[in-house]
This record gives C-alpha cells, sequence and structure tokens, in this order.
C-alpha cells in the first residue's frame, strides 16, 4: 500500500464539447471508448476495493478536451484533484520524463505542489497550452452557487 495514488489516463478524449457521450480514452483502430460513466464506476470501484473508501489524490487526464466543470463533478468523489485540459493537446502529450524526474528528486512533495509542477512542466513544454488543475472538494459548492 502506498500512502499517496495518482491515476494518469492518456488517449484522445472528447469532454462535452465533441461528443455528447463524454467519450474518452478513444482508440481508432479498431474503434472503441469508454465514457465518462463508465470510468466513475470503474474508479470507484477502485476507491471502494482498492484505497479503503479513500479518494486517489490525483487524477489526471492526459486527452483532449477533459477540464470541463461536468467532467470534474461527475468525478468530484474518486479523486481529489483532477489535472486536465480545457482545449486539444498536443500529440507529444505531457512532458513524462520531467515529471517522473522532480517526484523522484523530491518525494516528499504533496498532491498539490505535484500537480502545480505537472502544469509548469507542460506549459513549458507545449508553450503554453491550457492544463488546469481542479480541486474536485470544491464541486458540490460551485454547482449550488447561484446568481442573484
Amino acid at each position: 500500500p502506498a500512502q499517496h495514488y495518482a491515476l494518469i489516463l492518456w488517449n484522445h478524449g472528447g469532454g462535452f464539447k465533441r461528443r455528447r457521450t463524454r467519450d474518452l480514452l478513444i482508440d481508432l483502430h479498431p474503434f472503441n471508448k469508454m465514457d465518462i460513466l463508465s470510468l466513475k464506476k470503474a474508479l470507484l470501484t477502485i476507491k471502494n476495493s482498492v484505497l479503503n473508501g479513500k479518494k486517489m489524490n490525483i487524477l489526471g487526464f492526459d486527452a483532449c478536451l477533459m477540464g470541463m466543470t461536468e467532467i470534474a463533478y461527475e468525478l468530484k468523489d474518486t479523486a481529489e484533484i483532477m489535472i486536465a485540459s480545457e482545449d486539444i493537446e498536443p500529440g507529444e502529450g505531457w512532458p513524462y520524463g520531467k515529471i517522473l524526474n522532480e517526484l523522484t528528486t523530491y518525494p516528499e512533495m504533496d498532491d498539490k505542489t505535484l500537480a502545480f509542477r505537472i502544469i509548469s512542466n507542460y506549459a513549458s513544454f507545449t508553450n503554453g497550452t491550457t492544463l488546469s488543475a481542479i480541486n474536485l472538494d470544491y464541486m458540490d459548492e460551485l454547482t449550488e452557487w447561484k446568481i442573484g
């Protein structure tokens, strides 16, 4: 057992912008995909059977269009922090070598620092393409907020 858990999912993503079915992990040859509700079910199974009811620390999407409020809300009970892009990501994906080098050099860094370092490394690697860290603990509060 580890003290901290992170899961990074890499492949094509659709979010809510492109496909009404909320697809991700789209494999074009042969055509297979997973939708957000199937992912949520799988992550809740991991939470309850592997993590003893505890959320994973970081859930990352190295996939296009996954940094949306709707996606974050669906997955709010599975992780503490979600890292994802609101837009199209370059084909190279995240700079895993730099990210893992920093993590092995500073293994004591907390989840927020690791999320910041992932985003910082990504921004310098891609020349500023979007990537955000979302604290999923605030999703209920965000969705209850009303104007006026």
